[in-house]
């Protein structure tokens, strides 16, 4: 796994490039191994996307909704064989998928199993994750790798994943191999700090569950249209969701933010997740879901659920405390 093509950033994680890319661990991320012969069949009944063209050796992502059309999880689901699935969740609550599967698991054949302290996973992005993709594309000798393939080699698997406009993959290793693992990526690579991750993700205008992706949001809220299928059957939540659609009642949509004035140690504190988001008279008009500092610059990053008048690039907002916020996109 190691490759002389990526060099640690300098010195700290206050200089993290992210042209040279790193990798954030993930350990606590939940992962399940849901088999039997009607695994993928129950996910097909009860989640937005379409999983029945799904192969051996690929993944793709899906919703969990509830009755009401909101969100509950998005896993990927890794299909390692044809009835053997791996599912991965970046939830800090797994529980609330688990309870989704067994709630409408009643004479299926399939079996969901935690496999939560036994794998860890990695991620990769930016050039770390150029450098890991092109490690694995020449040891199955293919120079063209989308997101949703996965990989095996060695204990180790390789899922190419999704992460705004820059190269992201997650590695899936043996939480007991895990020192091996980071002894074969040595200096090669640069390990991120979470607050670096997650200015890095909003940066992007990246998702995430617990910030933009709760029970408060459907997912045509937070630009999933891509992960639901109008075509496929039923679904928990379905008829909500087509209704949203089919009549454009889709009342808010997801935004990045910018803060307006010069940053300050007092505004960069009070600029704080679900503080509330007013239009020009006053009004609320949304949340911000996520507030983050890039360490480099100490520049806010932010972003937020507005209702949709309001969520149109170069729109200035406020928040309570009066810090003036522009919408970028």
């Amino acid at each position: 796994m190691a490759t002389s093509a990526i060099r640690p950033a300098s010195s700290g994680h206050a200089s993290f490039d992210l042209a040279a890319g790193g990798y954030v661990l993930l350990p606590k991320s939940g992962m399940y191994r849901h088999d039997g012969p009607d695994a993928l069949d129950l996910l097909q009944r009860i989640t937005t996307n379409d999983l029945q063209s799904l192969q051996p050796g690929h993944a793709a992502r899906t919703v969990f909704t509830d009755e009401r059309g909101r969100i509950v999880d998005i896993p990927w689901v890794v299909m390692q064989d044809q009835h053997d699935l791996l599912l991965i969740t970046d939830a800090s609550d797994t529980k609330m998928m688990e309870r989704a599967i067994l709630k409408y698991t009643i004479i299926e054949d399939a079996c969901l199993t935690s496999l939560e302290n036994l794998l860890t996973r990695v991620k990769f992005l930016g050039g770390a994750a150029e450098a890991a993709y092109r490690e694995f594309a020449q040891s199955h000798q293919t120079s063209e790798l989308s997101a949703g393939d996965w990989f095996t080699v060695d204990e180790m698997h390789l899922l190419m994943t999704e992460f705004g406009d820059i190269p992201s993959c997650d590695m899936v290793i043996p939480t007991a191999n895990l020192d091996y693992a980071l002894a074969l990526i040595g200096d090669d690579f640069s390990q991120m700090s979470k607050r670096e991750f997650h200015a890095i993700r909003v940066a992007q205008g990246v998702p995430w569950p617990g910030y933009e992706l709760t029970a408060a949001v459907n997912p045509l809220e937070v630009g999933l249209r891509d992960l639901i299928d109008f075509e496929k059957g039923c679904y928990v939540g379905q008829e909500v969701i087509a209704r949203l659609d089919t009549y454009e009642k889709v009342q808010r949509s997801l935004v990045k933010l910018r803060c307006k004035e010069e940053s300050t140690a007092i505004a960069l504190a009070e600029l704080t997740r679900e503080s509330d988001i007013l239009n020009s008279e006053g009004r609320k008009v949304g949340w911000i879901s996520s507030s983050e500092t890039v360490p480099k610059t100490s520049e806010w990053v932010g972003m937020g659920i507005v209702r949709n008048d309001w969520a149109h690039v170069g729109i200035t907002l406020a928040t309570n405390e009066g810090h003036l916020l522009e919408v970028v996109i």
